[in-house]
């Protein structure tokens, strides 16, 4: 049977990879085009399957033995016929083409952008992985450029990708160029003004707070969007103890602060909330004054009265962790004042000797040989204190 199996795939690659591998450069090309033409109508080129087989059984130096022409058609096959796992061979090819994969990459994306294609294969993984480091760099400041200004909202999902890909892969600097760029067009609709001041509150909150309060305002539509882009971002969301503050302050009156009970469907409302209850936790964990501030901001508003009990909480925890995060072990010279019974150090070193001093005269009252309560007291009544000395 596997014989069998084999021979037959052999066939099928010599009708179709084999004939691809022997195409002028022309041809190549031409087949490239044609590949992203007929998958935007929900085709496929007749060569695309023999190729991909093909390709998974030729070894690693066949591969990179294939011209740039063959290797970008096949990259282009791949994203046409985005099933199951990455392969290994378009791994290896992004690792050690990057400019052959991304030109592809950047084409084909620009074509599903321009037909308004709400999920764009591949796209996620390719500029958010870690082993396509280099084709996200190469590709990701163009494909943000290009994304349309005013697109429907359900292509917004593609936008958050290419931002969260662009805050793990991209210099920040450069990142806030192009951020700057694209927000001063004023034809940018309010639903991408959104994602891009979500992913500028990540990289500098304080330049860009402002704008996102005034864009967001009491809009419960925006607000919830703007949760959904923090989400998609995930890890590359690394937000200053400001950014935290600002996004409490901005999602947390559209979002429930209790968890329903029992089975229940969670609503963008209930997302939110998970949300808000991060960012709350995160500030409790940050040792910072300026985290300290944040939270003692957060609990005098008035709009945040529903999460008083959750700010309170993330507070007490923060008191915790700045202490511990001030504490210094005793230098020895300090330690040697301290057991040569010299002066406080400071002022809780002061007090822990005065309660000291107080417990070690009750032991005495209570347990000493002599009855010295009488020196001070007659029955129930106090003496006189100049008695007393």
């Amino acid at each position: 049977v596997d014989a069998e199996l084999h021979r037959h795939v052999d066939g099928f690659i010599e009708l179709g990879g084999g004939a691809f591998l022997h195409q002028t450069q022309c041809g190549v090309d031409r087949v490239q085009l044609q590949a992203v033409d007929l998958a935007l109508q929900g085709r496929e080129h007749y060569i695309r399957l023999p190729c991909l087989v093909a390709m998974e059984l030729l070894s690693s130096d066949e591969i990179l033995a294939l011209d740039e022409g063959r290797v970008r058609l096949m990259v282009a096959f791949r994203l046409t016929y985005d099933v199951g796992a990455t392969p290994e061979w378009f791994t290896r090819l992004a690792s050690l083409r990057p400019a052959w994969v991304a030109a592809v990459l950047e084409a084909y994306v620009r074509r599903q952008f321009k037909a308004g294609r709400e999920h764009v294969s591949g796209l996620s993984t390719l500029v958010t992985a870690d082993s396509h480091r280099d084709v996200a760099q190469r590709c990701l400041p163009s494909l943000l450029e290009v994304f349309p200004l005013r697109s429907r909202r359900n292509t917004l999902g593609n936008l958050q990708i290419l931002l969260a890909g662009a805050l793990r892969m991209l210099d920040p600097a450069a990142l806030r160029v192009i951020i700057d760029r694209r927000l001063g067009q004023s034809s940018l609709e309010a639903g991408q003004r959104v994602c891009w001041l979500a992913a500028a509150l990540v990289v500098d909150a304080g330049a860009y707070e402002g704008q996102l309060l005034q864009i967001v305002g009491t809009s419960q539509t925006r607000a919830l969007l703007l949760a959904r882009c923090l989400e998609a971002f995930g890890s590359a969301a690394r937000l200053s103890d400001a950014g935290q503050a600002a996004l409490i302050r901005l999602i947390a009156p559209h979002a429930t602060s209790e968890r329903p009970e029992g089975v229940y469907w969670v609503s963008p409302e209930l997302a939110a909330s998970d949300l808000v209850r991060r960012l709350i936790d995160a500030l409790g964990a940050s040792p910072t004054p300026d985290a300290a501030a944040r939270l003692v901001a957060l609990l005098g508003d008035a709009r945040l009265a529903a999460w008083r009990d959750h700010l309170r909480i993330a507070q007490e925890a923060q008191r915790i962790n700045a202490r511990q995060a001030a504490f210094r072990h005793a230098l020895p010279r300090a330690v040697v004042a301290t057991l040569n019974n010299l002066q406080p150090a400071n002022h809780a070193d002061l007090a822990a000797l005065v309660v000291d001093h107080l417990e070690a005269v009750g032991r005495q009252v209570r347990q000493g040989d002599t009855n010295s309560y009488r020196r001070f007291w007659a029955g129930d009544q106090p003496l006189v204190e100049n008695d007393c000395r």
